[in-house]
């Protein structure tokens, strides 16, 4: 249970090869998520024919593999979600909440399975499968006869009840809504204190992490968008930006005690060794010694990439993240006044980033302002350095999309990422000054 080192552990694997830096993308109007879609969901049963999703190896002369099912069942952890949860440290957590076993409580259930309504669920569906095919492509009910008609479209499949997952705005707000959370479902500090691992992500790690049961080829390109890794990854950031302030404004989040709803925070301002001292002043916050500061590492990002392709915006956001984080350390009505204040802009920003092509030039700009600003010591708490490893990656992974690495270049980058990675192995020893001079000898090796 243990994900302190998910980044160092598992992202050691990410390719530097990319899938492409083809533009296309839109904001739409936001679809219902796939577990309140009120959808009958029919279950991965109706999915895994070798005509259809469960072939074992590739068809030829077809525009999709057929093999979607067969890799997602061998070697997609979102598979084994539910069986995972009768191992022994997840009945711990339920036992200190109070609760019974955790596959019969919603709370745990809203994320490690497909927690569908008795009434939405047809006759192959099975709580077993975990995150199966329409836990996120949506209840099949209607489109799964006629998704493979000659005449079936997107657009007629997303009326049927596809969810669109292949657009980046949408394909976050479902990832987050388990890997971050929602109002609905949301792990708080009390289920944390429990034992329940903190919760990170960001996009275009978690998606390079998995093996992919989509090929993003030519045939891909020429009915969905294909995004480059930067564009993934700072659109990644703003609807987790936007997430996170939703959430502040929410009232069911509101606190009843003596404390707010502290996983909000960042958790290292409170759980960190006294003698490193990383609660100390820092630019964006404007707050003193000793202030707990809200988590705004996905805002940090965000400010980077506005700064570089709308300065004016970047601007406002900053002005604005920092009257956010004095008004956390002030009242509760005059947070949620700057959250909606702040969710306006970043709104805004969605839609710039959106519909913005990110030029060479910018994805060198965007890797220099993260590194910069990381050495400069704007990213010593933990969740920032992070997420600001994890953007340089993606960043770097753009990078050799727009001009292949040769292997020399390939290997020197590789080991320098390798020593950044070990900065952040683990929350519980991270020492600041590591990171920072990690990222300044990966600077210096990247001129």
């Amino acid at each position: 249970m243990n994900t302190t080192s998910l980044v160092t552990n598992l992202k050691r694997s990410l390719s530097l090869l990319a899938f492409g830096l083809l533009f296309c993308g839109s904001v739409s109007a936001a679809s219902p998520l796939p577990s309140n879609d009120k959808q009958v969901h029919q279950g991965v049963a109706s999915c895994a024919n070798s005509v259809c999703h469960g072939a074992v190896i590739p068809h030829i002369n077809s525009n999709i593999a057929h093999t979607e099912y067969t890799v997602w069942t061998r070697k997609d952890p979102h598979a084994r979600t539910y069986r995972d949860m009768f191992g022994a440290d997840y009945l711990a957590i339920t036992r200190k909440l109070g609760l019974q076993a955790p596959h019969k409580e919603p709370v745990c259930l809203a994320c490690h399975a497909s927690n569908i309504p008795a009434q939405f669920q047809g006759a192959k569906f099975s709580m077993d499968d975990g995150i199966g095919c329409e836990t996120c492509h949506g209840g099949a009910e209607k489109y799964l006869a006629t998704h493979t008609d000659k005449d079936a479209t997107r657009a007629k499949n997303i009326a049927n009840g596809l969810y669109p997952t292949d657009n980046i705005i949408e394909r976050t707000r479902l990832c987050l809504s388990c890997h971050y959370g929602t109002s609905d479902q949301f792990v708080t500090h009390r289920i944390m204190g429990a034992g329940h691992p903190r919760i990170s992500f960001e996009l275009d790690t978690f998606t390079e992490l998995l093996n992919p049961h989509v090929i993003y080829d030519e045939d891909y390109a020429a009915r969905k968008p294909v995004y480059s890794h930067v564009k993934m990854w700072a659109l990644g950031q703003a609807v987790a930006a936007q997430s996170m302030l939703s959430l502040l404004e929410d009232k069911h989040l509101h606190a009843t005690g003596l404390f707010p709803e502290l996983s909000l925070f960042d958790c290292h301002s409170c759980h960190h060794p006294m003698s490193q001292q990383t609660w100390q002043e820092k630019e964006s916050t404007g707050l003193g010694p000793g202030s707990v500061p809200l988590n705004d590492s996905s805002l940090l990002m965000l400010r980077m990439v506005m700064q570089v392709i709308d300065p004016a915006l970047g601007e406002r956001l900053t002005k604005t993240l920092k009257s956010l984080q004095k008004a956390s350390n002030a009242s509760p009505w005059e947070t949620k006044l700057r959250a909606g204040e702040l969710r306006k802009i970043v709104k805004t920003a969605i839609a710039v980033v959106d519909g913005h092509r990110f030029s060479p030039a910018q994805t060198v700009a965007l890797t220099n302002a993260l590194l910069s600003s990381g050495i400069n010591g704007e990213y010593r708490n933990y969740i920032a350095a992070e997420q600001c490893v994890m953007g340089i990656g993606a960043l770097i992974a753009a990078w050799n999309d727009i001009k292949p690495f040769d292997a020399a270049t390939n290997n020197m980058i590789g080991q320098l990422m390798q020593g950044l990675y070990e900065s952040v192995a683990n929350d519980e020893s991270f020492v600041p000054k590591e990171f920072e001079a990690a990222l300044a000898h990966l600077k210096s090796g990247l001129k």
